[in-house]
């Protein structure tokens, strides 16, 4: 048990090494989220040819626009995601036990997001951001497995 002051906090926290990798996997993971919100951005709306987009977008008006308010949604999501991760880097750095639950709530968000995105339809986002949709639900299975075991140790 670590010694703890006045206020309840401990005065020497031990950080350990596993944390800190869990902590910096949440900053790689929103650095993704937000290169991925900004690239769908772009190319919904043809400054950069990042996915196919050409045929979705040259049907009915009313089709373009729900298609534009899809990934704009998917936009403010990962963007939103990707804020709650740099703020969960920072408790998880500090091994608070606030961090450690929003990290598993949002880790579970993420997955769930993810796994939606590859239901709906992998082929209609590009295999760039395939990968990198890969790449973050790897790392929130493997964040949320290991927070989910060493939880007891965030206080």
């Amino acid at each position: 048990m670590a010694e703890r002051d006045k206020f309840g906090e401990r005065i020497k926290p031990r950080i350990y090494v596993g944390s800190k990798i869990v902590a910096y996997l949440f900053l790689a993971s929103s650095v993704i989220l937000i290169v991925q919100a900004v690239l769908s951005l772009l190319s919904v709306y043809g400054i950069i040819y990042f996915m196919p987009f050409s045929e979705y977008l040259s049907g009915p008006s009313y089709i373009v626009e729900a298609f534009e308010g899809f990934f704009l949604m998917t936009v403010i999501t990962s963007l939103a995601y990707a804020a709650i991760g740099i703020i969960c880097f920072v408790g998880l750095l500090r091994e608070q036990e606030w961090a450690a639950g929003i990290s598993l709530i949002l880790m579970g968000l993420v997955a769930f997001t993810m796994v939606m995105h590859l239901v709906i339809n992998a082929g209609l986002f590009g295999s760039v951001n395939l990968v990198l949709e890969i790449t973050v639900f790897g790392i929130a299975l493997l964040s949320s497995a290991y927070i989910a075991k060493n939880f007891k140790r965030f206080d």
